[in-house]
């Protein structure tokens, strides 16, 4: 799954949906299957390594390693990491679908259009 800023944002949406489907269907308990999900995820989340590693609580080398498939973390914290991506995601792609919703017949910010007379 590769991700580019300029894919419409129906590809992005798109994107987030099947990450999210990977999410629920990878077996934790694999570290290789770990590994190919993390890395999509952190390609998809665009975070540096030292951003992610901020947010996970790990050195940003051990995000390094996860991407690439040369370590993994332990499956019970693989387990803590699937849920703060699975939350990533959620969060991004309900501000994708919000931002792609139309606004027919709406104002400014999605309000009700005020009647006119």
């Amino acid at each position: 799954m590769l991700f580019h800023m300029e894919e419409p944002m129906s590809q992005r949406i798109e994107s987030y949906r099947s990450l999210q489907a990977e999410l629920e269907a990878v077996d934790l308990d694999d570290a290789s299957a770990f590994s190919r999900v993390f890395a999509s995820a952190h390609l998809l989340l665009e975070m540096t390594n030292r951003d992610m590693a901020t947010a996970l609580g790990v050195s940003h080398p051990s995000i390094g390693r996860w991407v690439n498939g040369t370590a993994a973390p332990h499956p019970v914290m693989r387990r803590a990491i699937a849920r703060w991506i699975r939350a990533q995601v959620s969060t991004k792609l309900g501000l994708l679908e919000r931002r792609a919703a139309p606004l027919s017949g709406s104002g400014l910010l999605g309000f009700p259009a005020a009647a006119k007379g």
